[in-house]
């Protein structure tokens, strides 16, 4: 009884980055690790022939499996990413991979996105447009893991501006294209159970009052759910699903960071063979992205394929609007005119407003667009409230995320 009550006092005055590392020595044994890091993944093998995919980061590690997976399922797969001639390297080895197994008519492209620039970002989602193609999934896949402290050019700390800022001016910007494409849409977003050394505070979004590589990774994913949730509340009945993938801790190219932890802890663990490998790791958001079961158009947290419960932090409304509200200030220059009008908080207020005073009672502008407790949850057979730990022990997913960035640097920002 002693030694269980030094054990949860332990676990209260640990740090962030403490208790997720904590997490991976609660499994039992390497095997017992490997099979809950590896174990029952799969998706459908839809038919996508004739539906247009995006996967930024689809270059490299868990992206370019995502591509590979879609193009074999006959998408028009666009890797988006920061070097197009990576991306032209990636796509003729997808082809040759296709041709070894039976797959001759493959259909890819590449197209440039930095997303460490928001000008970048913005002539991406123009450069789309341009092309008059319908959109039915989006995989919010790039991302950087970890990087000393430091600003893009638009003067916005690194995590924030990569993994999460400029994947929110990409979703709204193609929302046209997608609500203008008929049947089921999806936008999957990448998570990681290292959100859970997130915190929300709006007045240190860019580290400017202390930093720590892993809070802030963990912020950048954290704001990520919180996006899932206030994003599908706004599409209500519009056919898209917006969700969330936990990849799990895969193998990948951030264990050649130079952070100590990273050493002493991930470079040995995948040495010995442990972990899931980028095809594995890729299954989560694969199966989010393509598994017609899953056409919820709910906002859902998905690990191992399976459904969890998100953070009690990212579930919080108020948060969200707030968060939404500082992305839509901080994006005003580079928002289209038709997407802040419909889309920025001072005109969803007004909008909201007229609606109210329009003296409509037939009960459908009546219903609240925020999402309760209940609905910021997946669907579930158990009632309980969202707690504020990961739903299993393992270590932190986030991990990999630098593999699925385009040529991802250790110590800067890519697409």
């Amino acid at each position: 009884m002693i030694l269980r009550a030094r054990v949860l006092v332990s676990l209260v005055t640990l740090s962030p980055r403490q208790r997720v590392l904590r997490s991976f020595y609660n499994f039992p044994s390497r095997e017992a690790k490997l099979r809950a890091m590896g174990g029952r993944l799969s998706h459908p093998d839809a038919d996508l022939k004739d539906k247009v995919v995006i996967v930024t980061g689809g270059n490299t590690g868990i992206g370019y499996e995502t591509s590979k997976a879609l193009a074999f399922m006959g998408a028009h797969a666009i890797i988006a990413c920061r070097s197009t001639e990576k991306g032209q390297q990636a796509i003729d080895q997808i082809k040759e991979e296709g041709q070894a197994a039976g797959k001759t008519d493959l259909k890819l492209e590449c197209m440039k996105l930095d997303l460490s620039s928001l000008q970048s970002t913005k002539q991406f989602t123009e450069d789309f447009k341009q092309k008059n193609l319908p959109l039915q999934i989006l995989i919010c896949n790039a991302g950087i893991f970890c990087v000393p402290q430091g600003k893009t050019d638009d003067k916005l700390e690194r995590h924030f501006q990569v993994n999460y800022l400029g994947h929110f001016l990409i979703c709204l910007e193609l929302l046209p294209c997608m609500l203008n494409t008929d049947g089921d849409k999806r936008i999957v977003l990448l998570g990681s159970s290292a959100t859970s050394s997130g915190v929300w505070d709006p007045n240190n979004l860019h580290g400017d009052s202390g930093y720590s590589r892993l809070k802030f990774y963990g912020n950048s994913k954290l704001y990520m759910l919180m996006q899932m949730v206030a994003l599908q509340r706004r599409l209500k009945d519009s056919g898209i699903t917006v969700s969330t993938a936990d990849p799990g801790f895969t193998r990948s190219g951030m264990q050649q960071g130079d952070i100590g932890w990273m050493k002493i802890i991930a470079k040995p663990i995948v040495a010995m063979g442990a972990g899931r490998s980028p095809g594995q790791g890729a299954m989560t958001s694969i199966n989010a992205a393509v598994n017609p079961a899953l056409n919820t158009q709910q906002p859902v947290y998905y690990a191992n394929c399976k459904p969890i419960r998100i953070l009690r932090t990212a579930a919080n409304e108020q948060h969200q609007e707030e968060l939404w509200r500082i992305s839509c200030d901080l994006l005003k220059d580079y928002m289209s005119p038709e997407i802040w009008s419909k889309y920025s908080p001072s005109t969803e207020t007004a909008a909201t407003a007229a609606t109210q005073d329009s003296g409509n009672n037939d009960g459908k502008n009546d219903q609240p667009t925020t999402t309760s407790d209940n609905e910021d949850k997946p669907p579930s057979a158990e009632d309980k409230p969202a707690g504020d730990k990961p739903a299993e022990d393992k270590p932190p997913e986030g991990e990999q995320k630098d593999d699925t960035a385009d040529d991802t640097a250790k110590d800067k920002p890519a697409a």
